[in-house]
C-alpha cells in the first residue's frame, strides 16, 4: 500500500504499523490505516486516538 510522502502521513504510517505489530490483526490494521490516512489530524492527536482494541498494549 502506498503512502503520501508528506512527513505527517509518513509518521501516521509508522504509528499504524506499530499497532499491527502489537496485536497482529490485519483487519484492524487496515481499518486504523484508513482512519490515519483520511483524518489528517496532528501527529500527537493521531497517536493518541489510534488504538488496536484486540491488543493488550493499547494506549
Amino acid at each position: 500500500m502506498e503512502f503520501d510522502k508528506s512527513p505527517n502521513l509518513k509518521y501516521q504510517a509508522v504509528t499504524v504499523n506499530s499497532a499491527k505489530e502489537n496485536c497482529g490483526n490485519p483487519q484492524k490494521f487496515y481499518i486504523e490505516l484508513i482512519k490515519a490516512f483520511f483524518l489528517q489530524k496532528k501527529n500527537a492527536e493521531i497517536r493518541k486516538n489510534l488504538s488496536c482494541y484486540d491488543c493488550k498494549y493499547r494506549d
